[in-house]
């Protein structure tokens, strides 16, 4: 039987392995600069096998992007305060969301020197992050509010948001899907349960046409196409869109759960399944499809993950011993293991993991570079020299 966690400290546990995961508003923040350094004034010249990087130092608050092609810095931006970051939907924006900031940074990176655009994201405390088919989105967890951007209308003087709001803060999350948005749902009955109970599905114009409560203690989140998936303290909750409403799912966990539970949600595009984690240690298919959870057991405490569509969908794993693992969903073997940084602990600036088509990116804050890993062989193929200590990494261009 499952060992009960008070929901404070549930909240504490899922939101700090996430990061190991007012209103919003669309202004420029007094705080924004210029990007520093001495950028290549050429055209980026960009492909899968070298994307461009979006790098947050771990200890200060400034993010850089990375030319893999050159090996080298090309623009570094001052920001409000440390930040996770994240890459949008159209492989042109990289997102610095500065949770003790209340800001939202966005930098184009396709331009011809890496830019912070004036237009940012206002919010208080920003927290989770998703992006789908052009759009994204930012729940701000002391508000209980949610903005939703146009990744197009983002070169514009006013691009084009949505604002919308819950009963009250909690650490939520929204996931846009064109003309819906699903949004997290805080527990009526405890205003003590930080984490949501379930989401429901609003318009665009806010107008409430669904709603799926039964997923408590909701976290961690991923979507493919008309699927997606979230985490819940007993299972996973699958929506599937078909136009306008959705079909839902519960999957329900292994009878032999015990205190594991799936708190961050990986996909892939052309992948049928999609991974989790499964304690500390461990992973879980997901397969919607077959309405099954099944559990992958590592012996290693898991920093990190992605699911890689090669060979049909591999997981790429960073665990705190410095290693790198491919492991095979469909059996939990270890296909490879390769070492790329030295051993780390769980808390701090920590090393954390990317992936693009062909490479996985590992950042190092220790040394202040980032390990560039072939994919899916793993072999380590060079080292950037970035600066000051790297950690939260995403692929902005694949």
């Amino acid at each position: 039987m499952r060992t009960p966690l008070t929901r404070r400290r549930a909240v504490a546990l899922l939101a700090a392995a996430a990061v190991a995961l007012g209103v919003g508003t669309l202004t420029r923040p007094t705080e924004a600069a210029p990007a520093t350094g001495r950028p290549d004034m050429s055209a980026p010249q960009r492909s899968a096998d070298h994307p461009a990087l979006i790098v947050a130092d771990g200890e200060a608050p400034w993010a850089r992007v990375i030319d893999t092609r050159q090996r080298r810095v090309s623009g570094t931006f001052p920001l409000t305060s440390t930040a996770c970051v994240y890459t949008g939907s159209t492989g042109q924006y990289g997102y610095a969301v500065q949770a003790d900031g209340n800001w939202t940074s966005v930098i184009d990176t396709a331009a011809r020197v890496p830019t912070m655009l004036g237009n940012g994201i206002g919010g208080q405390r920003p927290i989770h992050f998703t992006a789908h088919e052009g759009q994204v989105a930012i729940f701000h967890d002391e508000s209980g509010s949610a903005t939703v951007v146009d990744e197009s209308t983002l070169d514009r003087p006013h691009p084009r948001s949505w604002t919308f709001e819950t009963e009250r803060e909690h650490h939520g999350v929204a996931v846009p899907m064109g003309r819906l948005v699903l949004l997290s749902m805080p527990n009526p009955a405890d205003e003590e349960d930080g984490l949501p109970i379930g989401v429901e599905a609003r318009t665009i114009r806010d107008r409430v046409v669904q709603r799926f409560p039964d997923c408590a203690g909701l976290h961690g989140e991923a979507s493919s196409g008309d699927l997606v998936v979230f985490g819940c303290e007993d299972g996973v909750l699958v929506l599937e869109r078909h136009g306008g409403h959705f079909d839902s799912d519960f999957i329900a966990e292994p009878e032999d759960a015990g205190d594991n539970r799936v708190g961050t949600v990986r996909a892939a595009d052309g992948v049928p399944f999609m991974l989790g984690n499964w304690g500390s240690e461990g992973l879980v298919r997901i397969d919607p499809a077959d309405g099954t959870l099944t559990p992958i057991e590592l012996s290693l405490t898991v920093r990190s993950f992605a699911l890689h569509p090669s060979r049909g969908g591999t997981a790429i794993v960073l665990t705190t011993n410095g290693q790198l693992h491919a492991v095979d969903p469909e059996n939990g073997a270890v296909l490879v293991s390769t070492d790329v940084v030295p051993e780390f602990g769980t808390s701090g600036a920590r090393p954390a993991l990317a992936v693009s088509d062909k490479f996985a990116y590992v950042s190092d804050p220790r040394t202040g570079r980032i390990a560039e890993v072939s994919l899916p062989d793993l072999e380590v193929t060079g080292r950037i020299r970035v600066g000051g200590a790297p950690s939260s990494i995403a692929v902005v261009h694949r």
